[in-house]
């Protein structure tokens, strides 16, 4: 509740809450009795619908490795320090990457962070020569894709499955209704919103992750999220929350300068 009692909710002009609980617990606890708040969905979740079925997105290069394989999407945090933040690498990197060495038939599509190269590059279990060695190694396998774009939704794309660190994609991916493995950091945060984790697995060891993608290896539509309950908690993914947005923002804008002009000339 002290989240949603930060000045910042009583001080805008308008709070956009994306759904129904967001909506609740503004109303209830940001001191403006939810005069300020309008309920219009997430912006960011625009985009997912159509991302699966976008060819617009479609990479020759990724195409050249790929092959119509099956692929893996794992998502790095660069919190990577021991006991802090929300990193894996260091923990599941050898348990990944030697999956995908001895298993050809499958993709993976490594999509670090972006602050993530900078970080490993400083640590001292890695650094940047090791790191060089380890991009050359995976661009030999023939079955990796290192993904350091600026555009996510490529690796979207392709994903058949996401393995990630507690980040908003675990919701994003999820609302694609594809199979999601989340990878809690041992000593580090946690995810204790409940609606992140609802359809996802969760890995607690890391046969964990071998096991999942076996599962989507073999079978991906076992695994299959069902976004309904992401809407509820989230907002809509009908790819039109943005639209929604800046028609209520320029229609209030609209309506708080008539009601100053009438204030004015009265």
């Amino acid at each position: 509740r002290f989240f949603y009692a930060m000045p910042m909710f009583y001080y805008a002009w308008k709070v956009v809450a994306y759904s129904d609980h967001y909506y609740k617990m503004l109303a209830e606890y940001s001191y403006r009795d939810a005069e300020n708040l309008v309920k219009l969905g997430h912006p960011k979740f625009d985009a997912i619908p159509s991302i699966i079925n976008d060819k617009s997105l479609e990479n020759s290069e990724w195409d050249s490795v790929i092959q119509k394989r099956r692929c893996i999407l794992w998502n790095s945090h660069f919190t990577i320090e021991d006991g802090v933040g929300v990193g894996t690498f260091f923990d599941n990197k050898e348990v990944i990457f030697n999956y995908f060495k001895n298993h050809k038939d499958i993709v993976l599509i490594w999509r670090p962070h972006p602050y993530f190269w900078n970080k490993v590059i400083q640590d001292s279990r890695m650094g940047e020569e090791a790191l060089q060695e380890l991009l050359t190694d995976l661009s030999e396998l023939g079955n990796v894709v290192v993904d350091r774009g600026g555009d996510y939704r490529t690796a979207f794309y392709y994903a058949d499955a996401l393995i990630s660190d507690a980040a908003t994609f675990l919701v994003e991916f999820a609302l694609s209704k594809k199979p999601v493995l989340y990878t809690p950091k041992d000593g580090g945060e946690t995810i204790i919103e409940e609606a992140y984790l609802r359809d996802v697995e969760i890995c607690s060891e890391n046969a964990d992750i071998e096991a999942f993608i076996e599962k989507v290896r073999l079978a991906p539509e076992a695994l299959r999220t069902d976004p309904q309950h992401l809407e509820e908690e989230f907002g809509a993914s009908d790819g039109k929350n943005g639209e929604r947005i800046s028609t209520c923002v320029l229609t209030s804008m609209e309506n708080d300068i008539a009601a100053f002009w009438d204030r004015l000339l009265s």
